[in-house]
């Protein structure tokens, strides 16, 4: 792994666990084993990481939710795996990237919430498509799409709260029902 790909990696877990503000690059060198002035090289400032952290992690997700819909052969397994991954992301008392980065979005250029935005939208597309292969009558697989991801991310933030997996079960338990 170069260097350039430690420095995303630990800005990525930084983010996750304390936010946009909640590390410096200075902290980013010291825990990669760099001077500060190695982070810079590679990213200019905070905005220039978090878009190369945002790609990164989008790039790894997008790769799992493909080997989620690979394994899953109903709709309540596609759900099931994803409320894995964020439950996995809960027992390490982090936030999803993009949730994080829109809770801060006001610490955020324009360029880099139009990218989280963007990132939700390409999921939403992603799992409505997903959810138009097993028809259900309910919901527009948009309105289920939409639904479903801000359920999770909201989840997700209780569970970090209470430091239990509480609310993403009792979201598996109810999607279970709904579809």
């Amino acid at each position: 792994m170069s260097k350039k790909e430690e420095i995303i990696l630990e800005a990525c877990r930084a983010l996750q666990e304390g936010g946009v503000n909640g590390f410096s690059f200075r902290d980013l060198a010291d825990t990669v084993g760099v001077k500060s002035s190695s982070v810079h090289y590679y990213f200019k400032n905070k905005n220039d990481l978090f878009i190369a952290v945002l790609e990164a992690f989008t790039e790894e997700f997008t790769q799992n939710l493909q080997s989620i819909l690979d394994e899953s052969s109903s709709l309540q397994d596609v759900i099931d795996g994803i409320i894995d991954q964020f439950i996995e992301i809960a027992q390490e008392q982090k936030f999803c990237v993009c949730g994080m980065l829109a809770i801060d979005q006001k610490h955020l250029s324009e360029e880099m919430i139009s990218r989280v935005n963007e990132t939700f939208c390409a999921l939403r597309k992603w799992l409505s498509e997903v959810i138009a292969q097993y028809p259900q009558e309910k919901f527009s697989n948009e309105e289920l799409s939409s639904i479903f991801i801000s359920a999770l991310e909201g989840a997700l933030m209780m569970d970090r709260l209470s430091k239990t997996t509480e609310s993403l079960e009792s979201l598996r338990s109810f999607m279970h029902r709904l579809v």
